[in-house]
């Protein structure tokens, strides 16, 4: 996993939605299991096209985007 520990800029976390098959709503596989999230930081340049990861809940959502962007201000 990426870490950016100096931009201090806006972040967006998002839960991806998945189907019972494990696909998002435009066809990628991600499989069964915990819950998908999307983060990326808001101008775009640590992480383009942004990174996925699994977490248990949105407050565990919350803290493994904040050991990516420590001084990150995440978006609501």
């Amino acid at each position: 996993m990426s870490t950016f520990p100096d931009y201090a800029g806006r972040i967006t976390l998002k839960r991806e939605r998945l189907n019972s098959g494990g696909y998002t709503a435009d066809g990628t596989y991600f499989g069964i299991g915990a819950p998908l999230y999307f983060v990326q930081d808001y101008d775009g340049h640590c992480l383009p096209h942004g990174e996925y990861f699994r977490a248990q809940d949105r407050e565990d959502a919350v803290a493994i985007a904040r050991s990516m962007f420590p001084k990150g201000k995440i978006r609501k």
